[in-house]
C-alpha cells in the first residue's frame, strides 16, 4: 500500500495480529484510537477529537503513512485535498489515516492486494526482499 514501506507494514501486521479480532474495519479504527470520540445527551450528538485509546504505536504509524500517501497516492491526494477545504491539514490527515486502516481491514479480510498501487513504486519496495 502506498505510504507502507516494509517495515511499517510488518509493523501494523503484528499490532493487528489476527484480523479475525474485529468484525468491522470500524472497531478497528476505534482500537486505534484513530475514530472520532462520541459524546450524546438524548438525541444531540457531539463530535470531539480522536479518542487515542488503543495500539500508540499503530496510531504513529498510520499518521506518518498517511503523510507518504498524500504525496504519493492520488486517490489519497484527493480525499485529503476535499477534506483539507473544510476541516484543516491536521484532521484531514487523521481522515486519510482512518481511510488507510479501513482499506487495511478489507485487504487482510479478503486477502487482496492494494487496487491503487503505483507498480513501479512496488517493486522498487519489493527490491529488498528479492536479494
Amino acid at each position: 500500500m502506498t505510504g507502507l514501506n516494509i517495515y511499517s507494514a510488518l509493523l501494523v501486521k503484528s499490532e493487528i495480529g489476527s484480523i479475525a479480532r474485529f468484525p468491522h474495519y470500524k472497531k478497528l479504527a476505534s482500537w486505534t484510537g484513530i475514530a472520532p470520540s462520541l459524546h450524546q445527551s438524548g438525541s444531540v450528538e457531539y463530535h470531539g477529537s480522536i479518542t487515542k485509546q488503543g495500539s500508540r504505536m499503530l496510531r504513529w504509524v498510520m499518521v506518518e503513512a498517511a503523510r507518504v500517501a498524500v504525496n504519493h497516492d492520488p486517490r489519497m491526494r484527493s480525499f485529503y485535498e476535499r477534506v483539507k477545504h473544510t476541516r484543516g491539514d491536521q484532521k484531514a490527515i487523521i481522515a486519510v489515516a482512518n481511510k488507510m486502516l479501513k482499506i487495511i481491514w478489507f485487504m487482510l479480510t479478503r486477502r487482496e492486494p492494494y487496487e491503487s498501487r503505483n507498480e513501479k513504486r512496488y517493486q522498487k519496495k519489493l527490491n529488498p526482499i528479492a536479494s
